[in-house]
């Protein structure tokens, strides 16, 4: 129909028998097609006693690690104010890379989760939803208000494209 529609968690839960947690906000989340565990990145980290960091959870040992991804990771988390919110939305790219987009951050992390490391790239406004297109790009409506809310976000995720890990924003028109 052309309509877009954002849709984020309001309430967050989460536990593994060890840590819980419920709250107001964003949480992104994004499924590793190689290994079937979860990678979530909760509304205010410090409200489970996580501080700048990732939850890998194994659902089937129902376990969890908390961890900082290496490479830019560490650097794209402290990027966030303190006791706010990383991201607001995750999707899997066709390169099998988690692209983390930002909600009060300002940086896409791309997760590597073969090995938990991270790059990042730079990106204006807040996301709240996203999807892989049959093109291997990532699309993503911004989410910031009513100034914001005429641009498409793109990232391409095919390796061999002359144009990989390239994030473009793109007004809508009429």
């Amino acid at each position: 129909s052309g309509n877009v529609s954002h849709y984020a968690i309001a309430e967050t839960s989460f536990s593994d028998g060890s840590v819980s947690g419920t709250g107001s906000g964003t949480t992104a989340i994004c499924q590793s097609p190689t290994t079937g565990d979860i990678y979530l990145s909760f509304f205010k980290n410090s409200s489970l006693g996580y501080t700048n960091s990732m939850i890998q959870w194994d659902s089937s040992t129902n376990t969890h690690t908390e961890f900082v991804p290496g490479g830019s990771g560490t650097a794209i988390l402290s990027g966030t104010p303190s006791d706010k919110q990383h991201f607001g939305t995750a999707c899997l790219g066709i390169d099998q890379k988690a692209y983390f987009l930002p909600w009060d951050n300002g940086n896409v992390m791309i997760l590597d989760m073969s090995d938990n490391t991270a790059t990042g790239v730079p990106v204006s406004y807040k996301y709240r939803q996203a999807t892989l297109g049959q093109d291997g790009n990532i699309y993503a409506a911004t989410a910031d208000g009513v100034t914001n809310a005429s641009y498409w976000l793109t990232i391409d995720t095919k390796p061999l494209s002359a144009t990989y890990q390239t994030a473009t924003l793109i007004p809508v028109t009429g």
